[in-house]
């Protein structure tokens, strides 16, 4: 088990979502690389307010208190392309209140097959199991 915000535990994982023609794990530092291509991908299309880079990415993973294993997941093609990526934090908010910050986006050339609502049901049931 992983530890949380306060020296709190994580509660059983949060089975990752099973997504056709590809492959669903936790992220890890030394997917980084190929994450953040799929990254810029994103901003291409989208064109956000906020750019994150590489070391962003790899902020995340070591965060204190983010347990990666249970609050990452990339979904990767055939061929090892990150297609979606998402995280889900846990962390202490003012005054008592516990926020869970989800993260994540879909590759813009697989958008329109229900990847995002499954990767949002999967954080929302990550989120809810984290403040067990």
């Amino acid at each position: 088990m992983g530890t949380g915000v306060a020296g709190g535990t994580w509660a059983t994982a949060v089975a990752l979502p099973r997504l056709p023609g590809l492959r669903v794990r936790p992220a890890r530092p030394a997917d980084v690389a190929a994450w953040h291509a799929m990254v810029l991908r994103c901003e291409a299309a989208d064109a956000p307010a906020e750019h994150l880079s590489a070391g962003d990415l790899l902020d995340e993973l070591e965060a204190e208190g983010f347990d990666p294993l249970h609050g990452s997941l990339l979904a990767l093609d055939a061929t090892g392309e990150v297609r979606a990526w998402a995280t889900v934090h846990l962390g202490a908010g003012d005054r008592g209140v516990l926020r869970v910050r989800c993260a994540g986006e879909v590759d813009p050339g697989w958008r329109g097959r229900g990847i995002g609502r499954v990767v949002l049901r999967w954080q929302e049931a990550a989120a809810r199991r984290q403040v067990a």
